[in-house]
C-alpha cells in the first residue's frame, strides 16, 4: 500500500482504494513515498490486481494484448469497467507473468494483462524489465513510463534469436514474420569450410535435399538436383545408384541377375580360368578339380598311348569310308571284307591265287577241275 500526496498536498490517497466515479482529473499524476510515480486512469474489463494495461489519449485503459500500441501502466487492484484509479507508471512494482527469469526484457504474453520474457516480434514492453523471477505468475518489476510499439523488438530491421545456439549453425527464420531467427543442425566449420548436416536434422528415410545449384562433393562428384539421405528413398539407375534396396533387386536392375545374365560363382570354373591356354593342350578331369594334359598325356588318358592296347571294330583309312580295316579272324584282318593272307595265317582259296591248302606231297601237281563237258554220240 503506497499513500500518494501530491506536489501542493491538495491530496493524500491509498493506490488500492477504488472510486466508482471520478473524484479528479484525468491522467492526474502522484508520487508514493517510495518514489513510484502513478497516473489516475479509467477502469477496463476483466483487470485483475497487478494486470499490465495499455491507456489511450482519453485515459481508458485495456488490458495488455498482443499487439497493442500506447503507453503501458500496472493496475495495483482490480479497477474494473466504470471505476478509477491508481495505475503505476514508473517505480518498483509488482506484475502479473508468465513464468519469467530475473533481469529479462519483457514482451506482450498470450495471456491478457501479462507479459513474458520469450522475445514476440513487435511486442516488445519499452521501459520494462524484471527485477526477480516469477513466483506463481507474479514477478517484481521495474518500469520507466513504459510503451509498447507493435514495431520494436522484432519489427522490420530488428532481428531477434533463440536464447542459445549450436556453434558454427546456420541460422534459420522461424516463421514468416522476417524478424526471428531459430537454430539449426546445418553447420559451416570455419576452419576448413566444409558442411556438416547434423544427424538430428535429417529425418533417416523420409528427407531428400534438394539443392538448386551445382555442388562438388571432395572435389570430384557434383550433385545438382535431389541428394539422396541414408535409410531413405532407393537411389535409381539413372542417378548412380541401383534403383533398389536389396541386392537382388540391385542385379536385377543392373543386368545382373545371377543364374539369368550370369553364371553363378563355381570353383571349377575358377579352375579352368587359372589354367595356362599352353598349345596342344586338353582340359581333362582328376576326379575333384579341371586340370590341363599335354597331348602325349590325353593319349595315355583315352589308354591310345604306346603302351597301350586299343581295340576296335573296324579302321576307316583315309577321308573316305571306303577302305574299312576289321577283323576276320585270330590274327587276320581285312580290307573292306578282303582277307589280308600272311605267312602262317589262314590257306589262301583259289580264288584269291591260292592253292586252298596249306601242304601238298611230294613231285604233286596242283590240278585244277575242268568244266563238266557232255559229247553227243552218233
Amino acid at each position: 500500500m503506497a499513500q500518494l500526496k501530491g506536489p501542493t498536498q491538495v491530496f493524500n490517497i491509498n493506490t488500492l482504494v477504488v472510486d466508482t466515479s471520478q473524484v479528479t482529473e484525468l491522467g492526474t499524476k502522484g508520487w508514493s513515498d517510495n518514489g513510484n510515480e502513478y497516473v489516475y486512469l479509467q477502469g477496463t474489463t476483466g483487470v485483475v490486481a497487478r494486470d499490465w494495461v495499455v491507456y489511450d489519449e482519453n485515459f481508458t485503459t485495456t488490458r495488455l494484448v498482443a499487439d497493442e500500441v500506447g503507453p503501458v501502466a500496472i493496475a495495483p487492484t482490480a479497477i474494473v469497467v466504470g471505476q478509477y484509479g491508481w495505475f503505476l507508471v514508473n517505480g518498483v512494482g509488482q506484475g502479473n507473468s508468465d513464468a519469467i527469469a530475473a533481469d529479462a526484457s519483457l514482451y506482450i504474453d498470450g495471456t491478457a494483462g501479462r507479459v513474458d520474457d520469450l522475445s514476440v516480434s513487435g511486442d516488445l514492453v519499452i521501459g520494462a524489465y524484471s527485477m526477480t523471477a516469477a513466483v506463481n505468475n507474479v514477478a517484481t518489476v521495474y518500469i520507466t513510463y513504459p510503451h509498447v510499439s507493435n514495431d520494436l523488438g522484432g519489427g522490420a530491421g530488428t532481428i531477434t534469436g533463440p536464447a542459445s545456439s549450436t556453434d558454427n549453425a546456420v541460422v534459420r527464420w522461424d516463421g514468416t514474420g522476417g524478424g526471428t531467427l531459430k537454430n539449426s543442425g546445418l553447420l559451416v566449420n570455419n576452419l576448413s569450410g566444409t558442411v556438416t548436416i547434423a544427424s538430428s536434422s535429417v529425418a533417416s528415410g523420409s528427407t531428400t535435399i534438394n539443392l538448386d545449384f551445382p555442388l562438388t562433393v571432395s572435389g570430384t562428384s557434383v550433385i545438382n538436383g535431389t541428394a539422396y539421405v541414408v535409410a531413405g528413398t532407393d537411389v535409381p539407375v539413372t542417378d548412380g545408384g541401383t534403383g533398389a534396396s536389396t541386392a537382388a533387386d540391385a542385379r536385377t536392375n543392373l543386368g545382373l541377375a545371377i543364374g539369368t545374365n550370369v553364371q553363378a560363382f563355381d570353383a571349377q570354373l575358377s579352375d579352368v580360368a587359372a589354367l595356362t591356354p599352353t598349345g596342344s593342350t586338353f582340359i581333362v578331369g582328376d576326379g575333384v578339380n579341371f586340370i590341363s594334359h599335354s597331348a602325349a598325356q590325353s593319349r595315355s588318358d583315352l589308354l591310345l598311348g604306346t603302351s597301350d592296347s586299343p581295340q576296335f571294330t573296324g579302321i576307316e583309312v583315309g577321308a573316305a569310308t571306303d577302305t574299312t580295316l576289321s577283323r576276320v579272324s585270330a590274327g587276320d584282318v581285312a580290307v573292306e571284307g578282303n582277307t589280308i593272307y600272311r605267312a602262317g595265317g589262314t590257306d589262301v582259296v583259289v580264288a584269291d591265287g591260292g592253292t586252298g591248302t596249306g601242304s601238298i606231297s611230294a613231285t604233286a601237281v596242283v590240278l585244277g577241275v575242268p568244266p563238266t563237258h557232255h559229247h553227243l554220240e552218233q
